[in-house]
Formats: structure tokens, C-alpha cells, sequence
């Protein structure tokens, strides 16, 4: 009896393995026809490598079992993972500072807004010891709060619409002055003002951007065949438009760049390709490992449980003539995200 059973476990077990195996092979089939186009790769774009990590379980039995499937299947996802992700996992020599020109550090982070105070957020920043910080999220009250308390460090402090009840907006802080700054949106149904600054630093100019990209978002609607038949459907049409929006912005700039914030995408998106055929993505350029800034505490709007970030959303982008030097991922601080700081150097290019 507890033979049988065992049998039909381990035949149960091998059925739903094959099945991911073949959800996995459609999958890469799509992705690689219509890439994220389709609303259901972009979703699962999102989820890589956690959608591959079964795979690299499976190829060690599959192989000890004689399964000649399973095998092909866990290894092309293994190898697709060893190439793609890999090299993230080796060492980096990064450039040194005094031999390039400027240095200069960056934090970026996305406070939160759903905060039963911000003191969290003031240490960071202290601590941080950068030279520009962009923040997104911010309410009225940390600004009142806490920036007043922060002119000795930060003389130049920005920030945009407070929109709201919570009154939530964008801000910068910063070392060196501040000498333009445009609030705008990148998109009509935009979830928020993004932020464009132009900073004197040591003489020269460099254009910063502070972005917070509207998140995508899982609605049931419709089926446009059948139209009775509603039907979940991952919706990122406003974040590819400010996207598209953004990068229009990022092509036109004449001086050296610096895009952060919360872009709610990942670097499986095609949404980060049109970014990185322009600037520099610093986490893939020199950071160690997958990065993962989100979500790093409980998500007030879906409250996601566990609170384990799996995804990178936040980023500093640079252009050709700044160089990264280190970027971490800082530990979690109250917020649903992770802050990022990142060293950079002013070429003198």
C-alpha cells in the first residue's frame, strides 16, 4: 500500500514538474516571437529568475530519474539563467575616481508614503553621506519635519507638487546648487509629477532626473474575441508611454545625465532596453548579484506577504561621460523598497 502510493506521489510530482516545464518552453517561445508585448510575458518577464528557480531543482533529477524531458527543458532554463545572470555574480574592477575626474554619490529612494514617522528616513540620508539624494514618495510632513534640520548638509532642496490627502510628491537634496528645475508629467494618467534639474557641479552642468514611472497593474476586463468573457489582464500601458515619453526627453539632453527613482519596471522589460540604448543602467555595470530593491516591506496597496524583495525597480541610470565606480542596495528602511546608492565620477570628457 504505502508503495502504490509512493508511486502515484512521485507520478503526480513528475506530471506537474512536466507541466511547468511545458508552461516554461511556451514561454520562452512567446518571449522570444513576441517579447513583451503580450501582456502575460511582460507579467512574467517580472519574475525572472524566480520563474527559472524549479527549473535548476529539476536538472539534477531529471537527470539521476533518465528524464530525457525534463532534462532539455531544466537545461536550456539553467543555461538561459547561467548566461543572463551570471556575470552579475563575478567580480568587478571598477575605475578609480581621482584618475577620471569628479566623484560624486548618489541615494536614491522611494520613502513611502503609508510611514508612522520618517526619522528612518532622515538617518538614511545623514548616513548616506551623498552628494545629491532623490527622493520619491516624500509627504509634506517629513519635509517639514526634517529638511529644515538638513540645510548644513543639503543648501539646495527641491521639491515638486505635493498631490494627495497624504500630500505626496518628489524632492531632491543636494550638495550643489540647483539651478533649473522643471515639475512635469510624462504622461496625462501619469501617477505623478516627475522632476528634471539642472546642477552646478565644480562649474559644470549635468541634467538630473527624478523619476517615479506609473506601476503596472493586473485588471480584469473584457476579452476582446469574447466579449462576455472577462478576463485578467496585465495593464503597463501608461508606464510604456512615459517610457517612451522619457526617452524622447533623455535623447534631446545636451549635457551628461542622471536618471533614479522608482522606474516599476525590471531589466527583463523591453521598457528597460529603450533606457539602456541611451544610458548606462550602473547596478548591471558594476553591482554584485541580482539587486533586488522591491518589496522590501509590507505593500500597503495589495499587501504582498511575505515582504521578500524578488524584482529591481529602482535604478540609477547615467550617461557615456559619467562612470560608475560601486553601487549597493541598501537594507530595508521602513519603506516597501530598498534604497540604492551608487558612487559616480564626472569624466572629463
Amino acid at each position: 500500500m504505502k508503495t502504490a502510493a509512493r508511486n502515484f506521489g512521485c507520478r503526480c510530482l513528475r506530471s506537474i514538474t512536466n507541466i511547468y516545464g511545458l508552461l516554461l518552453i511556451i514561454y520562452f517561445i512567446l518571449r522570444f516571437l513576441v517579447g513583451d508585448g503580450l501582456g502575460a510575458v511582460a507579467f512574467l518577464n517580472n519574475c525572472i529568475p524566480a520563474l527559472l528557480f524549479p527549473a535548476l531543482l529539476v536538472l539534477p533529477v531529471s537527470i539521476k530519474q533518465g528524464d530525457r524531458f525534463a532534462f532539455g527543458w531544466s537545461v536550456f532554463a539553467a543555461l538561459f539563467f547561467v548566461f543572463v545572470f551570471g556575470p552579475r555574480f563575478l567580480p568587478r574592477n571598477a575605475p578609480v575616481a581621482d584618475d577620471l575626474g569628479t566623484s560624486l554619490r548618489i541615494l536614491s529612494y522611494n520613502t513611502g508614503q503609508d510611514l508612522s514617522d520618517y526619522a528612518h528616513v532622515d538617518k538614511l540620508v545623514r548616513e548616506s553621506h551623498a552628494n545629491i539624494v532623490v527622493l520619491q514618495e516624500i509627504t509634506k510632513d517629513y519635509i517639514d519635519e526634517y529638511w529644515s534640520e538638513l540645510l548644513g548638509i543639503y543648501p539646495y532642496q527641491v521639491y515638486g507638487p505635493l498631490e494627495g490627502e497624504k500630500q505626496v510628491g518628489m524632492g531632491i537634496l543636494s550638495q550643489y546648487p540647483i539651478t533649473e528645475l522643471d515639475n512635469f508629467k510624462l504622461a496625462d494618467n501619469g501617477l505623478v509629477f516627475q522632476q528634471r534639474a539642472s546642477v552646478n557641479i565644480d562649474g559644470r552642468v549635468i541634467t538630473l532626473y527624478n523619476i517615479h514611472l506609473t506601476f503596472p497593474w493586473i485588471r480584469v476586463r473584457s476579452d476582446p474575441v469574447f466579449s462576455r468573457l472577462p478576463w485578467p489582464v496585465y495593464d503597463n500601458e501608461v508606464l510604456q508611454e512615459e517610457v517612451s515619453n522619457l526617452v524622447e526627453l533623455l535623447r534631446d539632453e545636451q549635457t551628461p545625465i542622471i536618471a533614479a527613482g522608482d522606474f516599476n519596471l525590471t531589466d527583463q522589460s523591453s521598457d528597460h532596453q529603450k533606457i539602456t540604448n541611451l544610458l548606462i543602467d550602473s547596478y548591471r555595470d558594476v553591482g554584485f548579484g541580482l539587486g533586488y530593491t522591491w518589496p522590501a516591506n509590507l505593500v500597503p496597496a495589495i499587501h504582498i506577504r511575505p515582504a521578500i524583495p524578488f524584482v529591481r525597480v529602482d535604478y540609477v541610470f547615467h550617461s557615456d561621460n559619467i562612470r560608475s565606480l560601486t553601487v549597493k542596495v541598501l537594507q530595508a528602511s521602513g519603506s516597501d523598497h530598498k534604497p540604492v546608492v551608487v558612487d559616480l565620477v564626472l569624466t572629463d570628457e
